[in-house]
C-alpha cells in the first residue's frame, strides 16, 4: 500500500494503524500482509515494511469520529479533515456524500512474514 513519507515512522511505531482511500473496488483484503511504499515503481519503491489488514468497512468521510483520527497517526479529526484534503488535491471537494474505505492494519515489521 502506498503511503506518504510522513506516515511510514507513524506505521513503524504503531500510531497510524488505520488509512482511509477512495476506492472503486477493494485493492486488499482481511488477513492480507501488504509492503508499505511510496511508490509503486522505481526509487523509492522498495518495501518500508510489511502490514496486516485486520478490517475493513466503508463510511462517510465526514463520519470519522475523533478515536479514528488518532488512530489515522495522532490526529484531531479537524487536522486529519485538513490533511485529507492536502492528499486529496481537491479531486473529491466537497467531502459531503464521500464514502471512503477504512483500513484497520497492524505493522508486523520490516521484513515479510511466512
Amino acid at each position: 500500500m502506498l503511503f506518504k513519507p510522513h506516515h511510514v515512522l507513524l506505521i513503524e511505531n504503531r500510531i497510524k494503524t488505520q488509512t482511509r482511500r477512495v476506492w472503486k473496488r477493494r485493492c486488499v483484503r482481511v488477513g492480507g500482509v501488504y509492503p508499505v511504499k511510496l511508490r509503486l515503481f522505481g526509487p523509492g519503491s522498495e518495501p518500508h515494511g510489511w502490514i496486516r489488514v485486520l478490517a475493513i468497512r466503508e463510511e462517510l468521510l465526514l463520519n470519522i469520529s475523533d478515536e479514528d483520527a488518532v488512530a489515522e497517526g495522532g490526529y484531531t479529526r479537524e487536522r486529519f479533515l485538513e490533511s485529507f484534503a492536502d492528499v486529496d488535491r481537491g479531486r473529491h471537494w466537497p467531502y459531503t456524500g464521500l464514502r471512503v474505505t477504512v483500513v484497520t492494519f497492524e505493522y508486523v515489521g520490516r521484513e515479510r512474514p511466512a
